[in-house]
Parts: structure tokens; C-alpha cells; sequence
């Protein structure tokens, strides 16, 4: 009997560690959930499933999350506290049709439990000097608060996508969040709401994110030497951006973010003895460009970069709380000549700027 009883034992082991090899569980699932499960804790679909009902999520500043290239938002929130056998079977492509263990009729959510199905939709966005793909791919993730140890990928996000989960029936914003990882930047949506319930960057979302200029801002100055040369400097404003990050210099400081002024410097001369002159003459090394804030603050430009033609970029970083600026250029030409200062003295350029902030994007 002893011999039996060890045969038996070792039997059972083997089978065991068989289905343990071959991805079975000893252990059978308790809900036909748990068989359409199969413990993932979430599932992806492509439209939401038939008898969920829900509301769409207002835009506002409150239910986005803003990265280099893309902005996220929660669109529609629906629940239900059961889901149909043929849904199911599109949850899960891997049941078969013909699946015993499904009821015939409709699945119910784990106790205390119901289903969302939530829709999330991805938009490109354009923040100057931060070119998506000069930085690292974002990072999606799907967290629960009953899974505090685990974070669930997802591979990529764009366009409209959804997502599936049984979650408490009386669940808060924070107990299903999507988390977008971005140039180290960390933040989270709620699956529950379509609130923003964490950012590290948030002060950006109340800040002004249009500038106002005068495009007939511009100062043009003309002299003509004794030979009868004639020398021009030319400078206007184009426009100006607000950005929270650039590739070039990272994420502006907490409560700061960049301001970018694209304007068109150019000095140029034309001769009257030959069919010759000289253009986009670069500014002398004593020309400044600063803005001045409403409280009497003066910036100085943290970089100068070329762009095009005579276009330029002055980069300034300011207060994200600020609503007005001026931006001012001090020339000092590019002595072409002798005599050249004394033509272009005190040459001052100022251009006011408003900033306001757009709530509907």
C-alpha cells in the first residue's frame, strides 16, 4: 500500500507540474468573468460594446493631459453592470464561440462590481522646440488601486482607442487611471471620471496659452554715406509661442514656462558705383533682446537662434502666471563702415505682447 500511495503522489505532481508548464491552472474559475478574463485586468476594443450607457466629458483644462506632440483626453465614460456572450467573445478572441462556461445570455460584473468601457482619444498638438520626434516615445499605462505592485502596458495610443475593466461600483478617480510617461515628465487620467488627477507639470494647464502681437510692429532706419552707399536695418515681429519644455533646454522651472519671439532682423546696404551689395548682415555684438514684465522685470533672451532667411527666435523663460510683456531690442549694427555708429545710434525696438489663456482646447 505504501508503494501505491508514493505512485499516486508522484502522478499527481507530474500532472500538476504539466499544467502548470503548459499555462493551465489547478485552480477553476469562480465567474464567467474570470473565464473571459482570464486575469487581465483590462482589455482594449475598438467600439463600445452595445448596452453601455454613459456620458461624454466636457473638454476642459481639467480633463487633459498635454505632451510633446499629442494631447489625451477621456471622451466618453459608459458602464454596465453586465456584458452580452457575443461581446464578451470579441473582448477575448482567444474564447471560442462555442465556450461552455459563458452563460448563453448576458455576464455579470463581479460582485459589488460593474463594467466601463471608456473611450480615449489622442490629438497631435504643436509646442516650438519640441519636436516629438527628437524626444523618447511616451509611455502608456493602465493602474489600479487594488493592484498597487503592477502597471499594465499599453503598447501605443493614437486616435480613438477603448478600453474595458470591472471596477467598484462606487470606485473613485483614482482607483483606474491611464499614466502617460513623457520626457520625464509624469501624469494621470482618470478611467472613473476623465479627470486629471495627477500631473507634474500643472501649473502649465491654468497658464496663457496664446501670445497677441502688433504685426505692424516694425522699425526700419536708413542712412547714405558720402560715396552715396546706401546702408538699411530692418526689424519686425512675426509671433510668439508659449511652451512648457523644449528639446534644447528641457522643462522650464516649476511655475515657469517659455516664451519664444520670432521676429526678422536684417541689415543690408546696396552701392551706388557697382551693381553690388550685402545682405542679412548679422547684428553687432552689443545688441540685446529682453522682456520687460508689467511688475518692471527685465529678461534677458536665454538664446538667440537663427531660423530661416533673417528670421530669428528670442527664447525667454517667464512666470506662467503672466498676462503682459514687452519685448525690447537694443541694435548695435554690424559696423559695415566708418562713421556707421553715429548713423544707427539709439536704435530701440519695442513690441508689447498679451498673453491669454484658451479654455476650449
Amino acid at each position: 500500500m505504501r508503494g501505491r500511495r508514493r505512485f499516486a503522489s508522484l502522478t499527481l505532481g507530474l500532472v500538476a507540474a504539466v499544467l502548470v508548464l503548459t499555462g493551465c491552472s489547478l485552480v477553476e474559475p469562480s465567474s464567467p468573468w474570470e473565464v473571459v478574463a482570464e486575469d487581465q485586468p483590462f482589455f482594449e476594443l475598438n467600439e463600445l460594446p452595445n448596452g453601455f450607457e454613459g456620458t461624454t466629458i466636457e473638454r476642459t483644462d481639467d480633463n487633459r493631459v498635454d505632451i510633446p506632440g499629442s494631447t489625451i483626453r477621456v471622451t466618453k465614460i459608459t458602464e454596465s453592470d453586465s456584458l452580452s456572450r457575443d461581446a464578451a467573445i470579441k473582448v477575448n478572441t482567444r474564447i471560442p464561440a462555442s465556450e461552455e462556461r459563458l452563460p448563453n445570455e448576458e455576464i455579470a460584473a463581479p460582485n459589488g462590481e460593474v463594467f466601463h468601457a471608456v473611450r480615449l482619444d489622442v490629438q497631435s498638438n504643436y509646442w516650438l522646440g519640441a519636436d516629438s520626434s527628437q524626444l523618447a516615445r511616451p509611455q502608456f499605462s493602465v493602474l489600479f488601486s487594488d493592484r498597487e505592485q503592477e502597471s499594465f502596458l499599453i503598447e501605443w495610443m493614437q486616435g480613438e482607442s477603448i478600453l474595458l475593466f470591472s471596477a467598484s461600483a462606487d470606485a473613485h478617480p483614482t482607483d483606474a487611471v491611464l499614466q502617460i510617461e513623457a520626457s520625464g515628465s509624469t501624469q494621470q487620467l482618470s478611467l472613473i471620471d476623465g479627470s486629471r488627477v495627477d500631473s507634474d507639470i500643472e501649473h502649465f494647464y491654468a497658464a496663457a496659452n496664446e501670445v497677441a502681437i502688433n504685426e505692424q510692429d516694425s522699425l526700419s532706419e536708413r542712412a547714405t554715406d558720402e560715396t552715396g552707399d546706401t546702408d538699411a536695418i530692418y526689424i519686425g515681429i512675426d509671433d510668439a509661442h508659449l511652451t512648457p519644455m523644449t528639446a534644447e533646454y528641457g522643462w522650464a522651472d516649476e511655475g515657469n514656462m517659455y516664451l519664444a519671439v520670432n521676429f526678422n532682423y536684417n541689415q543690408h546696404f546696396t552701392s551706388s558705383r557697382v551693381s553690388t551689395g550685402m545682405d542679412a548682415l548679422p547684428f553687432g555684438s552689443g545688441t540685446t533682446f529682453q522682456l520687460r514684465l508689467p511688475d518692471g522685470t527685465v529678461l534677458d533672451a536665454i538664446d538667440t537662434v537663427s531660423t530661416y532667411g533673417v528670421g530669428q527666435l528670442a527664447w525667454f523663460e517667464i512666470p506662467s502666471t503672466t498676462t503682459a510683456a514687452e519685448f525690447i531690442t537694443t541694435i548695435d549694427p554690424y559696423p559695415r563702415r566708418e562713421g556707421f555708429a553715429e548713423d544707427f545710434a539709439n536704435l530701440e525696438f519695442v513690441s508689447p505682447l498679451t498673453l491669454t489663456h484658451d479654455n476650449t482646447r
